[in-house]
């Protein structure tokens, strides 16, 4: 399972479009779509995150020859490998980046 950071959309692109457009490469099983907004309520910044079951030739290919950098609903993609969601981490606290975060919450404790 792999984290993507999805970029470059501005505020077009849905869950629905990225699954699809994922789905050639992977099980993608969530889709996160953050939008940052004005005092006003107008888009300032999308943020798009996958989750995706994808093997290493096919994340590759993925990252290297097919989609990353390539121009998608106008706009040009930026796909990077994004950090365990926080959430995500609770939900399931055996994953890597969650048994390094409770090591670094028992390990600076404050003094008695």
């Amino acid at each position: 399972m792999k984290r993507l950071y999805i970029g470059g959309l501005g505020h077009t692109g849905s869950e629905k479009d990225l699954k699809v457009r994922f789905g050639k490469f992977g099980d993608v099983s969530d889709v996160e779509i953050i939008t940052r907004k004005d005092e006003n309520g107008a888009p300032l910044k999308t943020f798009r995150y996958i989750n995706i079951n994808i093997t290493d030739a096919e994340y590759k290919r993925c990252m290297y020859s097919i989609l990353n950098k390539s121009t998608w609903k106008g706009g040009t993609l930026l796909i990077q490998l994004a950090k365990e969601s926080f959430l995500h981490s609770m939900i399931h606290p055996n994953t890597a980046t969650s048994r390094d975060w409770r090591l670094r919450m028992t390990s600076h404790q404050c003094p008695s």
